[in-house]
This record gives structure tokens, sequence and C-alpha cells, in this order.
């Protein structure tokens, strides 16, 4: 029998500190970019990583969407759910780079995926991390590293893209457990 914590039974948040274990980085992203079969696989898995973007919202994506700021390419982010659209700022390094790279050779209303449909992109990632994660993963672990790195409420709405605060409250949370995993550790 499940009991409601706010809007979430208690299952959702078993299984979302479950999820919080398997938060992936660089790491798994090297080893899964040797698994990508051409550049959209590539471009795929850094776009879902790196904006924690849904599916449908990558597919809308134009290479006029991407401009650089300083050490930061800032990415406009459509929406076709109720959420807003937003501009999220990633770090250029080793992976983004191919982002910039590209993005000077192909006209800025072409379409950064082709074409993709949402499917694609999942059956893309299913493909890439061999059935161990969808495209939701991404996003919840693009702002739980954002929780667990102490960004503010504020800034996690804007970042998921969401009209409510009550939407990133799953992440402050499980942030805040994690956070005081360490500090007992520490005493």
């Amino acid at each position: 029998m499940s009991y409601i914590m706010g809007k979430y039974t208690k299952e959702w948040w078993d299984k979302a500190k479950l999820f919080q274990g398997w938060l992936f980085g660089d790491k798994e992203i090297d080893e899964w970019l040797l698994n990508c079969k051409d550049e959209l696989d590539e471009l795929v898995l850094i776009l879902l990583y790196y904006t924690g973007a849904r599916p449908c919202e990558l597919c809308m994506l134009k290479w006029g969407s991407i401009m650089i700021e300083d050490d930061f390419i800032k990415i406009g982010i459509p929406t076709l759910k109720k959420g807003v659209s937003r501009s999220i700022y990633i770090p250029i390094n080793k992976h983004t780079e191919k982002l910039i790279e590209m993005s000077n050779m192909f006209d800025k209303d072409d379409f950064i995926l082709r074409g993709l449909k949402p499917w694609n992109v999942r059956d893309r990632i299913y493909r890439i991390t061999q059935n161990e994660m969808c495209p939701y993963f991404f996003r919840h672990n693009r702002l739980s590293k954002l929780a667990n790195e102490g960004v503010d409420v504020y800034t996690l709405k804007k970042f998921k893209g969401a009209k409510t605060i009550s939407s990133v409250e799953p992440y402050i949370i499980l942030a805040g457990s994690d956070l005081k995993k360490i500090a007992d550790k520490v005493k």
C-alpha cells in the first residue's frame, strides 16, 4: 500500500533514492561515447547529459539555438510541455567542443538532430548505454547533480523549465539527505 508524501508516493521516493546511488558522470559518458555509431548518437548523448532536456525538446533544437558566451555554450531550450522555454549554459570541454565545431558547419535553421523523433532519441540512448539508461535518467541525473552542488531552488526550477518550485522539491530533499549523510560521516 502506498501513502502520499505531497504528491509523491512512498514507492516514488524509494525509487528516487535508489537512483541517487546511480548518478553518473564523465567516466560513463566517455564509455558510452565508444558505443556511438555516428555523430547523431554523440550529439544525443552529449545534449542529454549536459542539458537534461526532454527528448521532445532536443528534437526541436536548431543550430541557431547554440551561442558561445565567454567559457560557456548557451543553448536555448524550447518546450512543448507545460514548462517554460529556457537558456542553459554548459561548460566548454572535451565533450561539448563538438557542438561548437558542428554549429559552424550547419545552417542556423537546420535541426541539430536532423529530424529525429523523441522515440528515436530514446532508442539511441538504450542502445548506447546497453539498456542501462533512458532519456529521463539523464534529466534526473543533471538536476540531482545541480542540487547536490548546492544550486538554489529557483535556478533548479529555471534549469528544469518548470512553472512551480514544487516540481524541484524532490531534488532538494534528496540532496539534503545526501549532505546530511556526508555531515554525519565527518562528525
